[in-house]
């Protein structure tokens, strides 16, 4: 775990934004959990199975944003 990490808390707001600096630029809010806290959210709602897949890039691979969500392990799926 490195320093950032350790200033995570559960539920942290925390903002990414994607095309900086273009005429797309869009900016979202999201909280931050931990692998933990979605496992047992999952479990609780009564999931057997949960298993964790690393996101792999498709055909936009050469679309950096992309690139660093990847990269961050920021994408979540269900």
């Amino acid at each position: 775990m490195n320093d950032e990490d350790n200033l995570k808390k559960d539920g942290m707001k925390y903002q990414v934004t994607f095309e900086q600096g273009t005429s797309n630029e869009i900016s979202l809010v999201d909280h931050w959990y931990s692998a933990e806290t979605y496992e047992r959210a999952f479990k609780q709602a009564g999931f057997k199975l949960f298993e964790w897949i690393p996101v792999q890039l498709g055909e936009h691979k050469e679309e950096e944003y992309l690139i660093d969500s990847v990269d961050s392990n920021g994408v979540i799926g269900f």
